[in-house]
């Protein structure tokens, strides 16, 4: 009883040692939430102007997501398409439903898989490298519809472009609501949906000029663009900063402090943001210790 008398006391010494601290933090916290919510946006806009761009970034993500799910989808449409993979039908040329179907299962199965397997990913390894695997098999699936020769082919490179629109999806909102400013967050998130729709306009406004060609070149210039969005993805990834949020989640604050100093001027909150990012991921965790897990929906207890 003696020593379990003195770990509870060693214990409530400890939190009392840390009390000070805690309510620094907290204070902090406190502190840059206020004035982040009091600035108009036009000055949270100035004041956050490169995690922004990064925000935007991570738009062009989605942008390129609407774009290949779009030009994935609606080749069908194109009669050169139907000439070179499809079947004559009463003067014209039909590609076999069966085939059509395998399309859109392939893209969806790729994109829920590559959705999957590339949050384990990112909260493993980060974003850069996640987005740089996206990218690199962006191209070889482009690659492959491009110089398709069958369906077969061509259905498997629907699936390798499938993987990084998962991966983009994954990606990108979560990184944009982290960078964005607490004033406007709810805007640059819904901005995600904006990005998918435009890529999905770009796709037939390519299409469209594309049309006009009476060779392959219709429908093989839709593949040929997506190489257009990977490199300009590529030539900015080397630059691209990690969310301090992830890195201090990761125990790499000093990192985290960095990317701040990086992303802002002199004058910006410091203290207070790396104290709001750490109160914030302690009430998440807080919160899935408060839910439990999945397993325990199957326990004993629960039954």
């Amino acid at each position: 009883m003696s020593d379990e008398k003195q770990a509870a006391n060693a214990h409530l010494e400890s939190k009392s040692e840390d009390a000070p601290a805690i309510l620094a933090t907290s204070s902090l916290a406190a502190r840059f939430e206020h004035r982040q919510h009091t600035l108009t946006k036009m000055e949270a806009i100035k004041e956050n102007k490169w995690p922004l761009l990064w925000c935007l970034y991570m738009f062009f993500l989605c942008i390129t997501w609407g774009f290949d799910g779009m030009a994935g989808g609606i080749v069908v449409s194109i009669t050169e398409f139907r000439k070179d993979f499809g079947t004559p039908y009463e003067g014209d040329y039909v590609v076999g439903a069966i085939w059509q179907l395998g399309f859109q299962a392939a893209t969806i199965f790729s994109l829920t898989f590559g959705a999957f397997v590339s949050g384990l990913a990112i909260n493993r390894y980060g974003r850069q490298p996640v987005i740089l695997a996206a990218f690199l098999l962006s191209i070889a699936g482009a690659f492959l519809q491009f110089f398709s020769r069958n369906l077969t082919e061509f259905v498997g490179g629907k699936i390798l472009t499938g993987l990084p629109m998962g991966a983009f999806t994954t990606a990108a909102p979560p990184y944009a609501s982290e960078m964005a400013p607490l004033s406007i967050r709810g805007s640059v998130a819904a901005g995600m949906n904006f990005s998918i729709v435009l890529g999905q306009l770009i796709g037939y406004g390519v299409m469209r000029e594309a049309s006009k060609y009476a060779d392959a070149r219709a429908y093989k210039v839709l593949f040929a663009t997506q190489w257009g969005f990977a490199a300009v993805a590529l030539a900015f990834l080397p630059f691209f900063p990690e969310s301090p949020y992830w890195l201090v989640a990761h125990g790499r604050a000093d990192k985290a402090r960095k990317n701040l100093e990086k992303l802002h001027d002199a004058s910006y909150d410091y203290d207070g943001h790396m104290a709001e990012i750490q109160e914030s991921l302690a009430r998440q965790n807080q919160e899935s210790d408060a839910r439990g897990s999945y397993a325990e929906c199957f326990s004993k207890e629960a039954r």
